[in-house]
């Protein structure tokens, strides 16, 4: 890839000037269409919140239920991809009324101080412009979480067939899901909100823990990941997604995992009183990637779970990386399922026994 790197630098740049130039053409001659003022689950601290989001052309898109019609499915899913981006838009955060502007693609990242709080907190969101003709102010509300002063360790997890069920060892069938269906309709694997809320409450049941996601899946799908992890119960934690695009970094495979691991660094380092757990899958880098996290961190890593979902010829090389893992001193653990995470979980005092109980009465019966 690296000798087709300048080629895909100036494609990316040709793209970037003939959106920009048609978002200019359109603003000038008043084409624009509603501007979605689309906010992201921020994190922070007790001195500082992030707050991220998008602004993009064209209607929200509908969450769809369990008998939507593919077709449907389909069309919704074509227009998370093709929104048009609203470069250069100005949007004010928070009571202080910090201005930031959106990048090429329509994103923002804002950092305010903080007023000492903890747990959810919402900042508020103001459009300042662009806006389509007869727009009205538009307005949004960012969530940020703040951990807990007593939380006793956050929780880092994968997405896609660690959470959800993706098929992501199957470009096919990978594609067939985000085409086809919408939140209602994806799978959860069993037991799993279960699971991730007796780890949030943690040994003492006092529900303090925060759970933070990272995936290599983008950004155009957050308000499917949103909404899929509220229809399933499981708990709600800002959203690490990358950007797809055209771009040398985006293209390279590679790089999803210096995505995931600098995401975890950077939890790591803006939270130094919390160890983590993490959990992902052996379907791609998610092994590799938090054995570099233990190496890196020592000391922070609690314990790693690894969701068993690799093919035969993947398995070796998953088991000889939790074992360095374990000889690293951090517990490892390939687990088959929900149960065996929670009993394992159980065993290195990170949940208690009515948080096993329930993930165990979870499954369904056989």
């Amino acid at each position: 890839m690296s000798s087709f790197a300048p080629l895909v630098r100036f494609a990316a740049a040709v793209d970037d000037l003939a959106s920009v130039t048609w978002f200019r053409w359109k603003l000038r001659h008043g084409r624009l269409e509603p501007v979605r003022l689309s906010p992201y689950r921020g994190n922070g601290t007790t001195a500082s919140w992030t707050v991220r989001g998008r602004l993009v052309e064209a209607s929200a898109v509908e969450h769809g239920s369990e008998d939507e019609p593919w077709w449907r499915n389909a069309a919704t899913a074509v227009r998370r991809f093709v929104a048009a981006d609203v470069p250069g838009g100005l949007v004010r955060a928070g009571e202080d009324g910090v201005e930031v502007v959106t990048d090429v693609e329509g994103y923002f990242v804002a950092e305010l101080p903080a007023d000492g709080r903890t747990g959810w907190i919402d900042v508020p969101l103001e459009l300042l412009g662009p806006t389509a003709p007869g727009q009205q102010t538009v307005r949004a509300s960012a969530p940020v979480l703040v951990p807990e002063s007593d939380a006793e360790f956050g929780i880092i997890s994968d997405l896609d067939d660690t959470v959800i069920w993706s098929g992501i060892t199957s470009t096919l069938t990978m594609l067939k899901l985000v085409l086809f269906h919408n939140a209602s309709t994806r799978t959860p694997f069993p037991g799993v909100g279960a699971l991730y809320r007796a780890l949030q409450r943690g040994p003492d049941d006092k529900g303090r823990n925060p759970v933070f996601y990272v995936s290599s899946s983008p950004w155009n799908l957050y308000d499917l990941l949103e909404r899929f992890l509220e229809l399933h119960d499981i708990p709600a934690g800002p959203l690490f997604l990358t950007d797809w695009g055209l771009d040398a970094g985006k293209l390279m495979r590679e790089e999803t995992k210096a995505f995931k691991l600098n995401r975890i660094g950077e939890l790591l380092a803006t939270y130094p009183e919390l160890d983590f757990v993490l959990i992902g899958d052996s379907g791609q880098h998610d092994p590799e990637i938090y054995e570099q996290a233990v190496i890196q961190h020592p000391g922070r890593i609690r314990a790693v779970y690894i969701r068993d979902v690799a093919r035969d010829e993947r398995d070796a090389q998953v088991h000889t990386v939790a074992e360095r893992m374990r000889i690293a001193g951090v517990p490892t653990l390939l687990m088959s399922d929900s149960p065996a995470a929670a009993e394992h979980a159980r065993s290195e005092g990170l949940l208690s026994e009515a948080g096993l109980t329930a993930v165990q009465e979870a499954l369904p019966s056989a």
